[in-house]
């Protein structure tokens, strides 16, 4: 294996959190086209083929869950998990910010926005992140003007 990939590897192999960043990916870019669902085996084999470990992989599915990014399915004996609306969203906003080309009729203006101590403070400030805002200085966040400000920041005062 590579040298790059094979440290990458051994870092999944460690870490439940990193091994979680993968899964998402592997869910919004391969199992989200082709039907949204996979049986926790499909995903153990995928992973024992990079050499990581299965209990890894079971923690990293458990917290994903928890934290309210998969829900799970059983059919008998299986589990099936798909990403749930949040993890959806979530996805969809990556990947628009990703792949759609940018907006070419850009005003030259900004959203500026300032978000406080709340208790969803740091959903809000993922979910900036993750839509493409900026912050250059703490409780405050900067995008182009036009950059949809997503329902966890929906709070913020906007300037």
């Amino acid at each position: 294996m590579p040298q790059p990939l094979a440290r990458i590897v051994d870092q999944l192999k460690r870490e439940p959190s990193r091994t979680g960043s993968i899964i998402i990916t592997v869910f919004g870019d391969s199992i989200v086209p082709r039907g949204g669902a996979v049986w926790l085996g499909t995903l153990l084999e995928f992973f024992k083929s990079l050499d990581v470990d299965g209990n890894v992989v079971r923690t990293a599915m458990s917290r994903l869950a928890a934290d309210g990014w998969l829900e799970r399915s059983k059919v008998g004996r299986n589990s099936f998990y798909r990403l749930n609306a949040r993890g959806r969203q979530t996805f969809d906003t990556a990947t628009r910010h990703i792949y759609d080309p940018p907006p070419s009729d850009w005003t030259g203006r900004f959203e500026l926005l300032l978000i406080g101590n709340a208790e969803d403070r740091d959903a809000a400030r993922e979910a900036l992140k993750n839509a493409g805002f900026g912050s250059p200085l703490p409780g405050v966040w900067v995008a182009p003007s036009g950059v949809p400000i997503p329902d966890e920041a929906a709070r913020a005062i906007r300037l």
